[in-house]
């Protein structure tokens, strides 16, 4: 069965589609309202628990490791995930092949969609966008950290992800075009795909 088209629920993504995504580029669809509705209720859950009740979330609004007693002020907590995701990018060695990586992107993307994450559905349409327009990262195949052991591996596509075409909120000091021609295959196909950024909080 030749599968040209794939919907992201969160539920039902199965290994064919996974592989027409992967290897065919297939393409795959906006996020439909419930699974929007979803993303959105855990969103809001998590934002009501912070900022009304001043519950703690280890990573959300805490530090990490040792420094998990460490309460951060909401209002950096978008900064204290832009640095772990800085601070991550650290895979070394060749490039996994592009059809790894744009699995490894659509079963992220399939996995938050559950709506257990709180992550805002923005995230997953930047995966889509990035998927239908092959804007592929360059994830090195070596370099990994923690219990889930994909922390790096992400990070190369999330620092993709959230940064402007040019290169832009990467970090200061550093050469936009420069980096994203390091990230990502093809510094050309980012720009002409006028991805729009995902803002980090």
């Amino acid at each position: 069965m030749n599968i040209t088209s794939v919907e992201i629920t969160g539920k039902t993504l199965t290994i064919e589609e996974v592989m027409a995504v992967a290897q065919n580029k297939a393409i795959v669809q906006p996020l439909g309202q419930e699974t929007r509705k979803r993303m959105e209720a855990s969103q809001q859950w998590l934002n009501k628990a912070i900022h009304e009740k001043n519950q703690t979330f280890y990573g959300i609004n805490t530090g990490f490791g040792s420094h998990a007693d460490d309460v951060i002020d909401p209002d950096q907590a978008g900064q204290l995930s832009r640095n772990v995701i800085l601070a991550d990018v650290t895979g070394i060695g060749n490039p996994l092949p592009q059809e790894i990586v744009r699995a490894m992107m659509v079963v992220r993307a399939n996995t938050i969609s559950t709506g257990h994450s709180a992550v805002r559905p923005a995230v997953v349409e930047q995966l889509i966008a990035m998927l239908n327009k092959n804007v592929v990262p360059h994830v090195p195949e070596k370099g990994s950290l923690g219990a889930s052991g994909d922390l790096v591996p992400l990070a190369h596509i999330a620092v993709v992800a959230t940064c402007d075409a040019d290169g832009g909120g990467l970090h200061r000091g550093v050469i936009g075009y420069f980096v994203i021609a390091v990230l990502c295959r093809d510094q050309g196909t980012v720009t002409k795909s006028r991805l729009i950024q995902v803002e980090i909080g």
